[in-house]
């Protein structure tokens, strides 16, 4: 996965025990892409040491946050699909509030929006 940052709301605890990273790699994996965890090769002993992953979840935000390592060159030569699954967020036509008065215009920074 090629990702910029991860945020997560809520009280984080530190996940360190080589059984759990493997149940949180496995279920983040899912959750990104049904499937797949399946189909990848399951990671190494000191590839488990390397990420860190953090338990957010809240009844609020019952989503865990997670920490995730880059590809690399050997992972190429295994007979599994490689590539980048294409995602755009792009803003859209700024939609008024229903209870908000009609009369006041759209301001630019809302009607003009650009990432």
């Amino acid at each position: 996965m090629n990702y910029r940052s991860v945020v997560a709301l809520g009280k984080a605890t530190l996940v360190d025990s080589p059984e759990e990273k493997l149940k949180a790699l496995q279920a983040f994996t899912e959750t990104i892409l049904p499937g797949r965890w399946n189909d990848a090769r399951q990671p190494n002993e000191k590839e488990l040491k390397a990420p860190a992953f953090c338990d957010c979840r809240s009844r609020k935000f019952p989503q865990k946050c997670a920490s995730v390592l880059r590809r690399h060159a050997p992972d190429y030569l295994l007979p599994v699909w490689a590539g980048v699954i294409p995602l755009s967020l792009a803003p859209g036509t700024p939609i008024r509030d229903e209870k908000c008065d009609p009369a006041i215009p759209t301001p630019a920074y809302a009607a003009q929006y650009k990432r």
